[in-house]
């Protein structure tokens, strides 16, 4: 498993030590491992020598030994987890990206959704890139949904009527498992889309009776949605007067 640490500046490498970045098992102490720093020097990764003892609890400290490139030391910060009980094997999976692959006529103030089949480390979705007709976009990124959703939202509009594509790369899971790279394209149009969309119909209608218990509920709204964002916490069902969910599946 990797643990890392992302900063906000670059950091000075040779800071960057078994004393400056700890990680600890509760029950038996300090880990020994492998410590790297990333090209841009804003990112540091430590692999434990073994596996994580399973069900167990772990704390990692990054404290005030690691400085910047000026010698100014960090105020430190710490984490902590549980493992589970067995190993973690399985890649992490892309379940759903929005604007969807080969869509055409996206709206030049779109972002890019990424959704994911399980948690991912956070500071592995940096190589998750957008491109305009080869060029790199500038974009901010952010997770939610329990680190399963990615977002990226261009600084600036993005290119008018160009052709536009995804790289997802070097994204891993907790245990450090490597998704399969893989790329998607979109096409945009010339205008900026600022209307929300809006719900024009619900079935079953509002206050019905004598639902069929195998319904099947469909909603119908004024636009097209970003697929990557309609999820189990955006969308779901639950038993009337209690906050008890019903299992669903959902598609469009």
């Amino acid at each position: 498993m990797v643990i890392s640490a992302k900063f906000d500046e670059p950091i000075d490498p040779g800071t960057v030590s078994e004393s400056s970045f700890q990680l600890y098992d509760n029950q038996t102490g300090q880990l020994s491992g492998m410590y790297s720093v990333s090209a841009d020097g804003r990112m540091v990764m430590f692999t434990a020598d073994a596996p994580l003892a399973v069900g167990r609890g772990h704390y990692a400290i990054v404290n005030s030994g690691i400085t910047d490139l000026s010698g100014n030391t960090l105020s430190g910060s710490s984490t902590n987890f549980t493992t589970q009980f067995s190993s973690d094997t399985v890649a992490p999976l892309v379940v759903d990206v929005s604007p969807s692959d080969t869509l055409a006529g996206v709206a030049i103030n779109a972002r890019v959704v990424v959704e994911f089949n399980e948690p991912v480390q956070q500071t592995s979705t940096e190589t998750v890139i957008l491109l305009s007709d080869g060029t790199l976009v500038d974009v901010s990124r952010s997770l939610s949904n329990g680190n399963r959703t990615l977002t990226l939202v261009p600084v600036s509009p993005l290119a008018a009527n160009t052709l536009h594509t995804i790289n997802i790369e070097g994204v891993l899971d907790i245990a450090g498992n490597a998704l399969a790279a893989q790329s998607t394209t979109f096409t945009t149009e010339s205008g900026s889309d600022f209307i929300r969309p809006t719900l024009v119909a619900v079935s079953p209608p509002y206050n019905a009776t004598d639902v069929a218990t195998n319904v099947v509920i469909q909603l119908e709204f004024s636009e097209r949605l970003s697929e990557a964002t309609v999820n189990d916490s955006s969308l779901y069902l639950e038993f009337y007067n209690t906050t008890v969910l019903v299992p669903t599946s959902v598609s469009g």
